[in-house]
């Protein structure tokens, strides 16, 4: 099966409360950005000296829907985080009564790693997908979006200046992601291998204490650990100059210090107004922080996706047929 239609089968039990999870991430992010318009709206108020009254009632307002991030926030993560709790459940459930009614046969062309790979570390991997990914990508359109929206009616030109950085922070990452997909096949397998020798080592123990022979399978497992170390390694070590420019390019500092100088140069220019360069300054990191946050969460959300098809896989396993 395609790696898509995998995690859509398995999230079935619990699409309907995903979908939930994400309107109401969708409203926590627009309410996330409401602060951000007040600090702007506020100072156009005590700039063209509308009086305190006005100033008052919007940071009442955006109080108020800090408040409602908040809650809507902590009812999605919670949604989640119950909803992969079940899940996890049901499928291993689902993964030892498909195992039952396979061929003897078939148990023997299996590792025990591969087995504990599939229904421990593959199961467990599938929290970042259920319990954060839908709700972060959520977060990830929905906020850049509002805050876009907002800089359009303050100005039009903001919005091609605002995504100056985004789109300097996304290349680099990019980047990052080439050739990615091979590399994280022989990642697992690399794991696999390590699961295969730990679960032969302890089951020679017994063995090695009776006749104290020469202690192969922990060499073996030694062997296939310094190999997975060194091959995770010579993976990371060509992506650290890419990851760290990433992260610094759309660090909130990094947006600040960046629209701020922007924001100056075309307020000196008298391409835009004092309130535009503000709302420039104040709502960049709201277009870079998203993206930041799904870049640290890539390689877990890449885990998933190839553990959600290696479990599809297990669960398609051919069966007996009852007599």
């Amino acid at each position: 099966m395609a790696r898509s239609s995998a995690v859509s089968r398995l999230l079935r039990p619990v699409r309907t409360t995903l979908i939930i999870a994400c309107v109401l991430q969708g409203i926590s992010a627009v309410a996330g950005i409401a602060p951000f318009i007040a600090v702007v709206e506020i100072a156009r108020v005590l700039l063209a000296d509308e009086g305190s009254t006005a100033a008052i009632t919007i940071a009442i307002v955006a109080a108020g829907a800090l408040a409602l991030r908040f809650v809507c926030m902590m009812a999605a993560g919670a949604m989640t985080h119950l909803a992969d709790a079940d899940l996890q459940l049901l499928i291993r459930r689902d993964i030892a009564a498909r195992l039952r009614r396979v061929p003897l046969s078939w148990f023997t062309t299996q590792t025990g790693g591969a087995l504990k790979k599939a229904i421990q570390d593959d199961v467990t991997a599938l929290h970042e997908i259920v319990g954060h990914t839908f709700v972060n990508l959520t977060a990830a359109l929905v906020t850049p979006l509002t805050a876009l929206a907002y800089l359009g009616w303050v100005d039009p030109l903001l919005i091609p200046v605002a995504l100056i950085l985004p789109v300097a922070g996304l290349t680099p990452y990019f980047l990052q992601m080439r050739g990615y997909g091979d590399k994280m096949t022989a990642f697992d397998a690399a794991q696999a291998e390590v699961n295969a020798a730990a679960v032969e080592y302890v089951q020679g123990i017994g063995v090695i204490k009776t006749f104290s022979g020469p202690d192969r399978a922990f060499s073996r497992f030694v062997e296939r650990s310094e190999a997975f170390v060194t091959y995770f390694w010579n993976w990371i070590k060509d992506l650290l100059a890419l990851a760290t420019a990433t992260d610094l390019i759309l660090s909130p500092f990094a947006a600040i210090v960046a629209a701020g100088g922007l924001g100056l140069w075309l307020a000196s220019m008298g391409w835009i107004s004092p309130v535009a360069a503000l709302a420039l300054v104040v709502m960049t990191p709201a277009l870079t922080a998203p993206f930041l946050a799904l870049g640290f969460a890539q390689n877990a959300m890449m885990q998933a996706k190839d553990a959600a098809k290696r479990i599809d896989a297990l669960l398609d396993t051919p069966v007996l047929s009852a007599p």
